[in-house]
């Protein structure tokens, strides 16, 4: 029952929850802790009282007669509850035993009425005839026996189906005549005040309906007068039966009275009183009080009475009286009821049965304890009830006094305006959409369709209509939202004055943990269960950070700042309910937050935030790089990384610390390592990078982080380079510059001498940049470029005036022999009729000598030789020099043609003889 008691206690809404031995879990009906407390009330009086049974124990000679007297038992009985019109009905199961020294009979309780008529019946002498006497029992014959000689004794007991029983017992061991002992309870009141007439139960009626009919209403009156009157006869009948009983006390025919909760008033038992016992014990002080009170009365010729509580060891018991000694309201008796299962009584109490149930003191401290602190707690959260509530209307008050009144009754009013127009409107709308819907449906019924203009104007009519019943809805919530704010505005003041002592206890209290600082600054917040936000606080919204610019209490939204963002989210009006994640900003973080919101380039950064905010802020993720390029620490050094539109920040990004030497040396060093490595487009990928840290010179300042190169190792690693030159390149140029092409080339023009197919570079050298002497390097490559240059020029012009000189002498030989070139000579043979050839195209120079448009050479030994046969040139003129170059040879054929010019139009304009 302990168990029963403790799981009654922790079921949730009246069901307990148990694990059986295979693992599964098992939900049942918890019993009432009323039920089981009268159980273990049972248990600790008699066994027979829980199994609801009563043992009879006979003479052994009476085994025959009390075999007939079982036999003749009827198949059922029922008891009739002591106080109510319940009744329990019960089978006939009997058990009779010979247990050698007596005989024993087990019966339901309800067949003690039964048996008892029987007895005389079967000869059985009633005073033979008693029942197993249990410990509290025991105790209660043995002060019966030391202290009824001295006087009347008064017994108390609320379990009225002990009452017959604890008589023959009492009887039995005192050798009483069962007249002598009394009983009280309502049943044996009703038989004394018996008068030969039984009374017809009689029913309340029921309650009437809400609208009840005349007919109702008479019929109500009349049941309702029967059911007095039959109350009445009863009480009548009651306190007959009452007096009579008490009579017999009184009187001394009845020195033991056995009595329940019948005998707490009405009825005086005090004279010749000296003891009062208490086998069970009732719910209240009061009723103890007034059980007492029968036998200690004014009157009475006792100095005093005598008070015995029988208590079970290890029952709860004597927790009860001393409950009992300071408990005030306690809730109605239950122990006087014959029901098998008692439902929970006031649920205020239930603390009060969860005690009994205690196996120890120990144990019901410690369930003292903890109801203690459900108490404090439940008293806790009713204090945090009203405050929460008079710290929203406080709020709500402050933000209301922030409003200026007359802006509030100006927007009313224009509000109000508003809606007469747009009411006009709705009522206009309306008007035309049903006459067009009539229009349509006429012309419908007469022409069988609708035109589509028709139908696409009503559907505009419609859709004006929908707009003008929404743009009405809003206004109307706006005329309500502002009368509301209005009023409350104007009473502000006042409620302000009334709330904010109370807020500001709750607070101190600790009942409310909210912000200390709300009671000055109320209308900077807004508070929701548990959760407040407050003007100026910053939240991070996934990623985003914003700050709260104002607050409104009705709608419950906030308008907020966009302070950083990734995502180009707008600044705007947000439910304040987004906002769940609150962050600490500084103004200084506000400020670079700001600046780096959306990203930053690092062209510039050092003029935008610092080095301690930049590394602060890539820390926290905050940090995006918009370059396409970045420069991030790695393990090993640095690394060039690319950075896309949507991919993750750089978590290891640099900055270029203008002020940091030794991220400038360390830099440097890296990007010497990557020059040395031929690298030069990792590079370029970093120049917005490296602009920063170093300058737009940093190229040169970065070589100056680099080792110096003597002049030895100078002059050695350009010897180097020469040696490795080739012979002769893919274009053709020679190393000594005099190649019969290059001879060709410089004499025609159609490739000028190029120093720099001999130049020494850096393809040759290798990189200078890594040098801080690169200048010196870069002017020791050029001046041997130069004397390259120099060597194969002068090798060059030596080639060509040997070679011209050999034509010179050629072209006067040729030119003494007269002999004019044969594919000259097939067109003309003197020098006027070249001339005019040369002007009709019949010759061409000097393509007539060997030039063709891929091949800019042609035979200079050929066409000068000619041209002095042909009286065209001096040979005088025709010299190594000038045949050294092609412009001096198209100079001479210039000045060919314009004397040819000239002498072509004379002979053009001469008059011609027609014979």
């Amino acid at each position: 029952m302990r168990q029963q008691a403790e799981a009654a206690a922790k079921a949730n809404n009246g069901v307990t929850t148990s694990v059986n031995e295979d693992g599964v879990i098992e939900h049942e009906k918890a019993r009432p802790i009323f039920s089981i407390i009268r159980d273990m009330d049972r248990v600790c009086t008699d066994m027979d009282l829980y199994y609801r049974r009563i043992t009879y124990r006979f003479l052994p000679e009476y085994a025959d007669a009390v075999q007939q007297l079982a036999d003749s038992l009827p198949k059922q009985a029922t008891s009739e509850d002591d106080d109510s019109d319940d009744s329990i009905t019960q089978q006939s199961q009997y058990s009779l035993i010979d247990k050698g020294e007596f005989i024993q009979l087990q019966v339901p309780e309800a067949f003690e009425q039964e048996v008892n008529k029987r007895l005389a019946k079967f000869g059985i002498d009633e005073q033979t005839v008693t029942h197993p006497v249990t410990p509290k029992y025991v105790k209660l014959i043995a002060t019966l026996k030391e202290f009824f000689p001295e006087g009347k004794q008064i017994i108390f007991t609320d379990e009225k189906t002990q009452h017959q029983k604890l008589k023959r017992i009492i009887c039995n061991a005192l050798n009483l005549e069962p007249s002598k002992v009394g009983i009280l309870n309502a049943q044996t009141v009703a038989e004394a005040g018996k008068t030969g007439k039984k009374l017809k139960a009689v029913k309340p009626p029921k309650e009437l309906p809400d609208e009840p009919t005349d007919a109702q209403i008479a019929k109500y009156n009349e049941q309702m007068a029967l059911y007095d009157a039959y109350i009445a006869q009863q009480n009548e009948m009651s306190l007959g039966g009452l007096e009579k009983i008490a009579a017999d006390f009184q009187e001394g025919r009845t020195p033991i009275i056995i009595c329940n909760k019948k005998a707490e008033v009405g009825i005086n038992l005090h004279r010749g009183t000296t003891d009062i016992h208490h086998l069970t014990l009732p719910w209240t002080p009061a009723s103890i009080a007034q059980r007492n009170g029968r036998g200690a009365r004014v009157g009475s010729n006792r100095a005093s009475v005598r008070v015995h509580y029988y208590c079970g060891k290890g029952s709860f018991d004597e927790y009860r009286l001393k409950t009992l000694k300071r408990k005030a309201g306690w809730i109605s008796d239950i122990l006087r009821s014959d029901k098998s299962e008692m439902e929970n009584a006031d649920a205020n109490d239930m603390i009060e049965m969860q005690m009994y149930t205690a196996k120890d003191d120990g144990e019901r401290l410690a369930m003292m304890q903890v109801q203690m602190d459900k108490a404090k707690a439940a008293q806790r959260a009713r204090q945090k009830e009203q405050a929460t509530i008079d710290l929203q209307n406080y709020i709500k008050a402050q933000h209301a006094a922030g409003e200026d009144v007359e802006v509030l009754t100006a927007e009313l009013e224009r509000s109000k305006a508003e809606l007469e127009k747009t009411t006009a409107e709705v009522a206009k709308f309306k008007q035309a959409v049903m006459a067009k819907a009539a229009d349509n449906a006429d012309w419908k019924a007469r022409w069988g369709s609708v035109h589509h203009t028709d139908r696409t104007l009503l559907a505009q009519y419609r859709a004006s209509l929908k707009s003008a019943i929404q743009r009405k809805a809003n206004i109307s919530q706006a005329i309500s939202r502002y009368e509301k704010l209005l009023n409350r505005t104007q009473k502000a003041a006042t409620d302000i004055k009334r709330l904010r002592p109370l807020v500001e206890d709750a607070i101190n209290k600790g009942i409310l943990d909210v912000d200390p600082d709300l009671v000055n600054h109320a209308s900077e917040f807004l508070v929701i269960g548990d959760r407040s936000w407050r003007v100026g606080q910053y939240y991070d919204c996934a990623g985003d950070i914003v700050r709260i610019k104002s607050l409104d209490f009705d709608s419950q939204r906030a308008d907020v700042e966009i302070i950083f963002t990734f995502k180009g989210t707008k600044s705007g009006n947000w439910d304040v309910k987004t906002l769940d994640k609150q962050v600490d900003v500084t103004p200084d973080e506000d400020a670079v937050m700001q600046k780096i919101s959306g990203g930053v380039s690092i062209a510039g950064i050092n003029d935008i935030i610092s080095c301690d905010d930049f590394y602060r802020f890539q820390q926290r993720g905050m940090i995006k790089i918009t370059d396409s390029y970045g420069v991030q620490t790695t393990e090993s050094g640095y690394s060039i990384d690319f950075v896309g539109t949507y991919t993750d920040p750089l978590k290891h990004a640099v900055y270029p610390d203008r002020r940091d030497g030794a991220l400038k040396s360390s830099i440097a060093k890296w990007v010497l390592g990557m020059m040395s490595e031929g690298n030069n487009r990792q590079i370029r990928s970093a120049e917005t990078f490296l602009v920063e840290l170093f300058g737009s010179n940093y190229g040169d300042v970065i070589a100056s982080y680099g080792d110096t190169l003597s002049p030895e190792a100078i002059q050695e690693k350009i010897a180097d380079a020469i040696a490795r030159m080739p012979e002769k390149t893919s274009q053709g140029a020679t190393r000594n510059g005099d190649s019969e092409l290059e001879v060709t080339n410089a004499i025609f023009g159609t490739n000028e001498f190029r120093a720099s197919d001999y130049e020494i570079t850096t393809a040759q050298f290798g990189t200078i940049g890594i040098y801080s002497n690169k200048d010196e390097i870069k002017q020791s490559m050029d001046a041997a470029s130069a004397r390259i240059a120099a060597e194969r020029k002068a090798n060059l012009n030596h080639a060509v005036s040997a070679l011209t000189q050999s034509w010179v002498t050629a072209i006067r030989e040729a030119a003494t022999t007269g002999k004019i070139t044969p594919a000259i000579a097939d067109v003309v043979n003197d020098g006027s009729k070249f001339m005019d050839a040369y002007k009709m195209d019949a010759v061409q120079l000097p393509s007539a000598y060997g030039q063709l448009s891929y091949r800019m050479t042609y035979n200079l030994v050929s066409m000068f030789s000619d041209l002095a046969i042909l009286g065209l040139v001096d040979l005088n003129e025709v010299t190594p020099e000038l045949l050294s170059m092609r412009k001096n040879h198209v100079e001479i054929l210039q000045r060919i043609n314009t004397v040819s010019c000239r002498a072509h139009r004379l002979k053009r304009n001469r008059p011609t003889l027609i014979g």
